[in-house]
């Protein structure tokens, strides 16, 4: 079903026109808000992958600073369920993509590729990954800044047990961003990284950055045993490429950073805080926290 609303807002001299598209797809809804916009989904019936395009949004030539474009995606209920999304695309600058993933059915929930033609000052995802762990990695391709690019995983609690399971929160797509990032976390994820040793992913920035992180969390996975304790995510393994701008800070925590290779002009704070002995045990071991076979 799809709702398409449209707000005329009059003032002594001139209007401004605001249209609101909503939409539902895999349990999900959708919604698009902004001056002026459409917006198309389709599927492929032989993998079920979502495509998101918006069109006719406002020039990027002509938008600076903000943007009225809003994207959100949200759940509809909490029940499992693998909600994969091939691509989203806009052909102007967004002022935010927001999507709210429900726990996944034996795969997180994903956002392959994202391409914005123009700046996006906010990009979250929550309870799911961006990027694909088990196919192609994906890429997400922003050309102007990005304010906070943030992927944060999500803890559910299993019906009728004492497990919780956590859901999402890596960085598997290749991110190049064509000015600067602000912040790009991945929370309760990894970003890129493969305990396996396998190829780099890749970071690009045209402009600074000011946070770069990938931090753990820790997870009670069965809720009657204080002992079930483990850490998800807080690991790098990446090609990182600043090109001749400042990073300010790289973090990790829990985790390492691993056979990467980074380039820019500084890093103003590098900071690997690893885990006591007496804290849960990491998916990485604790004797391989740190900083390993990296290029700086």
């Amino acid at each position: 079903m799809k709702k398409i609303s449209l707000l005329l807002l009059v003032t002594f001299s001139s209007f401004v026109a605001a249209v609101s598209i909503t939409n539902e797809f895999a349990g999900m809804k959708i919604i698009y808000s902004g001056v002026r916009g459409e917006m198309t989904i389709s599927t492929s019936v032989a993998n079920n992958r979502w495509k998101i395009a918006l069109t006719d949004l406002p020039d990027p030539s002509i938008v600076t600073g903000n943007s009225q474009s809003q994207l959100l995606i949200k759940k509809k209920f909490n029940d499992p369920n693998t909600v994969m999304i091939e691509s989203i695309t806009a052909d102007g600058p967004m002022q935010s993509i927001k999507i709210n993933f429900p726990p996944g059915n034996k795969r997180s929930c994903f956002v392959r590729n994202i391409f914005v033609n123009g700046f996006v000052n906010n990009i979250k995802i929550k309870g799911g990954d961006l990027g694909d762990f088990a196919g192609p990695d994906g890429i997400v391709y922003i050309k102007g800044d990005v304010g906070t690019l943030e992927v944060k995983g999500k803890k559910y609690n299993v019906k009728h047990s004492k497990t919780t399971e956590f859901w999402g929160g890596n960085i598997w797509a290749d991110v190049i961003v064509t000015g600067g990032v602000k912040r790009l976390t991945a929370k309760g994820g990894n970003i890129h990284y493969d305990n396996n040793g396998g190829s780099l992913g890749k970071l690009s920035f045209g402009g600074y950055v000011n946070l770069l992180a990938a931090d753990g969390v820790t997870i009670k996975t069965d809720r009657s045993d204080k002992t079930s304790k483990i850490i998800f995510g807080g690991g790098i393994n990446s090609e990182i490429d600043g090109h001749d701008y400042q990073i300010k800070q790289i973090r990790v925590k829990g985790g390492t950073i691993s056979s990467s290779n980074i380039k820019c002009r500084q890093i103003k704070k590098l900071s690997v805080i690893g885990q006591k002995f007496d804290k849960p045990q990491p998916i990485i071991p604790a004797g391989h926290q740190g900083i390993i076979d990296t290029y700086i």
